[in-house]
Protein backbone atom coordinates (compact mmCIF):
# COMPACT_ATOMS: atom_id res chain seq x y z
CA UNK A 1 0.00 0.00 0.00
CA UNK A 2 1.73 3.58 -1.17
CA UNK A 3 2.23 5.99 1.85
CA UNK A 4 -0.58 8.21 0.10
CA UNK A 5 -3.20 5.48 0.53
CA UNK A 6 -2.00 4.57 3.79
CA UNK A 7 -2.69 8.03 5.21
CA UNK A 8 -6.04 8.34 3.51
CA UNK A 9 -7.00 4.66 4.73
CA UNK A 10 -6.27 6.41 8.65
CA UNK A 11 -8.18 9.47 7.98
CA UNK A 12 -11.72 7.83 6.70
CA UNK A 13 -10.65 5.27 9.58
CA UNK A 14 -10.01 8.05 12.55
CA UNK A 15 -13.27 9.81 11.03
CA UNK A 16 -15.43 6.93 11.13
CA UNK A 17 -14.25 6.08 14.62
CA UNK A 18 -14.91 9.33 15.78
CA UNK A 19 -18.63 9.43 14.00
CA UNK A 20 -19.99 6.21 15.15
CA UNK A 21 -22.10 7.29 17.95
CA UNK A 22 -19.95 10.14 19.84
CA UNK A 23 -18.52 7.67 21.58
CA UNK A 24 -15.83 9.91 23.21
CA UNK A 25 -16.20 12.95 24.66
CA UNK A 26 -13.53 15.81 24.03
CA UNK A 27 -11.70 14.52 27.43
CA UNK A 28 -11.01 11.48 25.76
CA UNK A 29 -13.50 8.99 28.14
CA UNK A 30 -16.35 7.28 26.84
CA UNK A 31 -19.41 9.29 27.06
CA UNK A 32 -22.24 7.73 29.63
CA UNK A 33 -25.35 6.28 27.72
CA UNK A 34 -27.73 8.88 29.09
CA UNK A 35 -25.38 11.43 26.55
CA UNK A 36 -25.47 9.43 23.98
CA UNK A 37 -29.53 8.89 23.88
CA UNK A 38 -30.13 12.94 24.69
CA UNK A 39 -28.00 13.56 21.77
CA UNK A 40 -29.75 11.94 19.13
CA UNK A 41 -32.74 13.19 17.81
CA UNK A 42 -35.11 11.00 16.03
CA UNK A 43 -36.22 11.77 12.52
CA UNK A 44 -40.21 12.04 12.37
CA UNK A 45 -41.73 9.06 10.09
CA UNK A 46 -42.97 10.54 6.91
CA UNK A 47 -47.10 10.13 6.83
CA UNK A 48 -48.17 9.98 3.76
CA UNK A 49 -51.94 11.54 3.01
CA UNK A 50 -53.43 9.28 0.45
CA UNK A 51 -56.25 11.61 -0.15
CA UNK A 52 -54.15 14.47 -1.15
CA UNK A 53 -54.49 16.51 -4.45
CA UNK A 54 -51.73 15.32 -6.60
CA UNK A 55 -49.33 17.88 -7.77
CA UNK A 56 -50.45 18.74 -11.27
CA UNK A 57 -47.30 20.49 -13.48
CA UNK A 58 -47.91 23.37 -15.39
CA UNK A 59 -47.78 21.87 -18.71
CA UNK A 60 -49.18 18.29 -17.76
CA UNK A 61 -48.74 14.84 -19.87
CA UNK A 62 -51.89 13.13 -20.76
CA UNK A 63 -51.15 10.87 -18.03
CA UNK A 64 -50.55 13.45 -15.12
CA UNK A 65 -53.43 15.03 -15.99
CA UNK A 66 -55.31 11.49 -16.08
CA UNK A 67 -53.77 11.42 -12.60
CA UNK A 68 -55.66 14.71 -11.56
CA UNK A 69 -58.74 13.90 -13.03
CA UNK A 70 -58.72 10.31 -11.37
CA UNK A 71 -58.42 11.67 -8.16
CA UNK A 72 -60.89 14.84 -8.76
CA UNK A 73 -63.43 12.55 -10.06
CA UNK A 74 -63.33 8.95 -9.27
CA UNK A 75 -60.93 8.48 -6.29
CA UNK A 76 -63.75 8.85 -3.91
CA UNK A 77 -65.59 5.56 -5.37
CA UNK A 78 -62.80 3.96 -7.10
CA UNK A 79 -59.99 4.26 -4.20
CA UNK A 80 -57.05 6.21 -3.94
CA UNK A 81 -55.33 3.51 -5.56
CA UNK A 82 -57.90 1.76 -7.79
CA UNK A 83 -58.63 -0.86 -5.32
CA UNK A 84 -62.36 -0.21 -4.75
CA UNK A 85 -65.10 1.26 -2.23
CA UNK A 86 -63.37 -1.19 0.21
CA UNK A 87 -63.80 -1.00 4.12
CA UNK A 88 -59.85 0.17 4.63
CA UNK A 89 -60.36 3.04 2.09
CA UNK A 90 -63.51 4.49 3.70
CA UNK A 91 -61.45 4.56 7.44
CA UNK A 92 -59.22 7.07 6.01
CA UNK A 93 -62.13 9.75 5.42
CA UNK A 94 -63.01 11.52 8.52
CA UNK A 95 -66.15 9.22 10.34
CA UNK A 96 -69.45 11.18 8.93
CA UNK A 97 -67.99 10.13 5.72
CA UNK A 98 -67.49 7.07 6.32
CA UNK A 99 -71.16 5.54 5.43
CA UNK A 100 -71.27 5.88 2.12
CA UNK A 101 -74.94 4.65 2.05
CA UNK A 102 -76.53 7.02 4.32
CA UNK A 103 -78.96 9.01 4.44
CA UNK A 104 -77.91 12.19 2.40
CA UNK A 105 -75.09 10.48 0.84
CA UNK A 106 -75.94 7.89 -1.68
CA UNK A 107 -78.75 5.67 -0.76
CA UNK A 108 -80.90 7.06 -3.46
CA UNK A 109 -84.12 7.76 -1.30
CA UNK A 110 -86.30 10.28 -2.88
CA UNK A 111 -85.04 13.88 -1.34
CA UNK A 112 -81.22 12.51 -0.97
CA UNK A 113 -78.72 14.56 -1.95
CA UNK A 114 -76.45 12.27 -4.22
CA UNK A 115 -76.96 9.47 -6.70
CA UNK A 116 -77.25 5.64 -5.91
CA UNK A 117 -73.88 3.43 -5.54
CA UNK A 118 -73.45 0.01 -5.27
CA UNK A 119 -72.17 -1.77 -1.91
CA UNK A 120 -69.33 -3.39 -3.89
CA UNK A 121 -67.28 -1.09 -6.24
CA UNK A 122 -65.00 -2.92 -7.89
CA UNK A 123 -61.16 -2.61 -8.11
CA UNK A 124 -60.10 -1.26 -11.29
CA UNK A 125 -56.26 -1.00 -11.23
CA UNK A 126 -54.28 -4.43 -10.46
CA UNK A 127 -50.73 -5.52 -10.56
CA UNK A 128 -51.91 -7.96 -13.42
CA UNK A 129 -53.33 -5.23 -15.68
CA UNK A 130 -56.46 -6.83 -15.31
CA UNK A 131 -59.12 -4.50 -16.77
CA UNK A 132 -61.62 -6.75 -18.04
CA UNK A 133 -63.71 -6.53 -20.32
CA UNK A 134 -62.13 -3.86 -22.49
CA UNK A 135 -59.67 -4.98 -24.63
CA UNK A 136 -58.94 -1.96 -25.89
CA UNK A 137 -58.65 1.96 -25.24
CA UNK A 138 -61.59 2.94 -27.48
CA UNK A 139 -63.77 0.43 -25.65
CA UNK A 140 -62.65 1.93 -22.38
CA UNK A 141 -62.75 5.31 -23.61
CA UNK A 142 -66.67 4.87 -24.43
CA UNK A 143 -67.44 3.03 -21.22
CA UNK A 144 -66.36 6.03 -19.41
CA UNK A 145 -67.77 8.77 -21.56
CA UNK A 146 -70.92 6.79 -21.66
CA UNK A 147 -71.39 6.04 -17.52
CA UNK A 148 -69.04 8.03 -15.73
CA UNK A 149 -69.37 10.25 -13.69
CA UNK A 150 -72.25 8.47 -12.51
CA UNK A 151 -74.03 11.33 -11.50
CA UNK A 152 -73.72 13.02 -14.78
CA UNK A 153 -72.51 10.65 -17.57
CA UNK A 154 -70.64 12.13 -20.47
CA UNK A 155 -69.72 15.72 -18.64
CA UNK A 156 -66.14 15.88 -19.18
CA UNK A 157 -64.79 17.10 -22.04
CA UNK A 158 -63.69 14.45 -24.19
CA UNK A 159 -59.93 15.21 -23.79
CA UNK A 160 -60.43 14.18 -20.04
CA UNK A 161 -62.03 11.16 -20.75
CA UNK A 162 -58.91 10.30 -23.16
CA UNK A 163 -56.88 11.34 -20.29
CA UNK A 164 -58.47 9.32 -17.88
CA UNK A 165 -58.37 5.98 -20.07
CA UNK A 166 -54.56 6.57 -20.30
CA UNK A 167 -54.17 6.68 -16.67
CA UNK A 168 -56.13 3.29 -16.01
CA UNK A 169 -54.21 2.03 -19.06
CA UNK A 170 -50.63 2.92 -17.67
CA UNK A 171 -51.86 2.05 -14.04
CA UNK A 172 -52.57 -1.44 -15.53
CA UNK A 173 -49.31 -1.44 -17.45
CA UNK A 174 -51.16 -1.54 -20.59
CA UNK A 175 -50.25 1.81 -21.81
CA UNK A 176 -46.70 2.02 -23.74
CA UNK A 177 -44.38 4.40 -22.02
CA UNK A 178 -44.87 8.07 -23.45
CA UNK A 179 -48.10 6.77 -25.50
CA UNK A 180 -50.77 9.46 -26.43
CA UNK A 181 -54.46 8.22 -26.44
CA UNK A 182 -57.30 10.33 -28.48
CA UNK A 183 -59.36 9.81 -31.23
CA UNK A 184 -58.60 7.74 -34.88
CA UNK A 185 -58.70 10.36 -37.03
Amino acid sequence: MSRQSNLWFRLIFTGLLVLSAGCVQLSGKPAPVQTLLSTHTPIPTLTVDRLAEPELPRNPTQLEEGRHLYWLNCMTCHGDQGQGLTDEFRSLWVEDHQNCWASGCHTGRVGDVGFPIPHTIPAIISSTGDLPPFATADQLFEYLHTTHPPQHPGYLPEDEYWALTAYLLAENHRLPDGQVLGPKK
